[in-house]
């Protein structure tokens, strides 16, 4: 897992479209129908189609589960295919609860076998990331997409993980997941206005 120190490393075409999905991201989320993505408000990056989405539980408490839109995919047109996971932050009284979360959780990757040396993480990111209301839990969603898009006929030859601040935080957890629980590949994160989700220091070398 790289990082970039300074300015002159990033790649401006590559931020504008990361930005541009993370908007995009809160663009398919209403509040008055916050299960529901709303793909008619998503326009897609230039170059990239919108194919898919998914859903997180706000549990306050343990309790009170609300199913929202959290997350849009985009693909590029043409081969390699680039794929775009776009995170959208705090759009919700309930999202603005977990933001304020301070209790910890054992971070449990995916792959349930992979060693984190005892990281733990914030509540309320975490329980959006793993909760569910008796369909799939979001993570269990990534990661499903994630294995259908390397098994289809667009395989996955660039990976992009993208949100702003609360999706910033469930990104985090997302490429931390991803890079423990699927080794193979390269994958990008791209984290605007991230809150802080760790308790422990880690470091993951591929």
């Amino acid at each position: 897992m790289d990082y970039l120190t300074s300015l002159g490393q990033v790649d401006a075409g590559k931020a504008l479209l990361l930005v541009d999905a993370s908007i995009q991201a809160y663009n398919a989320f209403d509040p008055s129908q916050p299960a529901v993505c709303q793909t008619a408000k998503v326009t897609a990056p230039a170059a990239f189609e919108l194919v898919d989405s998914w859903t997180g539980v706000d549990a306050i408490f343990g309790d009170d589960r609300t199913l929202e839109s959290y997350g849009v995919v985009f693909r590029s047109l043409s081969a390699p295919y680039a794929y775009v996971f776009a995170f959208r932050g705090t759009a919700s009284i309930l999202d603005v609860l977990d933001d304020l979360g301070a209790e910890k959780r054992p971070f449990v990757p995916y792959d349930s076998a992979a060693s984190v040396g005892g990281a733990e993480v914030e509540a309320g990111f975490y329980d959006i990331y793993t909760a569910t209301d008796g369909k799939k839990s979001m993570q269990a969603q990534l990661f499903a997409l994630i294995d259908k898009y390397h098994a289809s006929e667009r395989p996955i030859g660039q990976l992009h993980i993208t949100g702003h601040s609360l999706g910033a935080a469930l990104s985090q957890l997302f490429t931390l997941d991803l890079a423990l629980s699927r080794r193979s590949g390269e994958h990008t994160s791209e984290l605007q206005s991230q809150f802080r989700i760790s308790y422990a220091v880690f470091c993951l070398k591929k």
